[in-house]
């Protein structure tokens, strides 16, 4: 991938956090599992599963055949887009802690989906974990940015000024 995958990186990282949310996807369900089951390895830590149309009961039971013991896993089945996953949830996450969330999510959308998080769960402290998917693109990625005013101007996620971006700004820019 390009350097573009290296946003991700800017953001606060959410590997060492208790409660993790793992926003459901249509595709890359193995680099989600894999994701998780390398943090488990660390630490036993609870699973949040965010998705819609048997996302979260699929990677809940990739999740499972991978070692992870599902009373450590919960479910939120109704989300179909980042802002759902994070609101749809927020009541099970505020349950199982107080101050940090880890965020599993591809590196394309981890911006927005921490922005969200930031903007929806303000007494929280959110790190992301990001994944790249081989159709991973630099045209992902400049969809994604440009999103971000839009998602910002309709309340969806917090002020992208958080993270240095200013509105206008163009992935050069930063």
């Amino acid at each position: 991938m390009n350097d573009l995958s290296q946003l991700a990186d800017r953001l606060p990282r959410g590997e060492k956090r208790d409660t993790i949310l793992v926003l459901g996807s249509p595709h890359g369900g193995d680099y989600i599992t894999e994701k998780m089951a390398d943090l488990h390895s660390q630490f036993p830590r609870h699973f949040i599963i965010s998705g819609f149309n048997g996302e979260a009961e699929s990677l809940r039971d990739s999740a499972v055949r991978r070692g992870i013991s599902s009373a450590i896993i919960s479910l939120e089945t109704k989300a179909s887009n980042t802002m759902e996953n994070i609101v749809f949830s927020r009541e099970l996450i505020l349950s199982l802690t107080t101050n940090d969330l880890g965020i599993i999510v591809k590196d394309y959308a981890a911006i927005r989906a921490y922005l969200t998080a930031i903007r929806h769960l303000p007494t929280l402290s959110p790190g992301v974990i990001h994944y790249t998917l081989p159709n991973s693109s630099e045209d992902k990625f400049r969809s994604e940015f440009a999103k971000l005013y839009r998602y910002y101007d309709l309340g969806y996620i917090a002020d992208p000024t958080l993270i240095g971006i200013a509105r206008g700004d163009s992935l050069s820019d930063i």
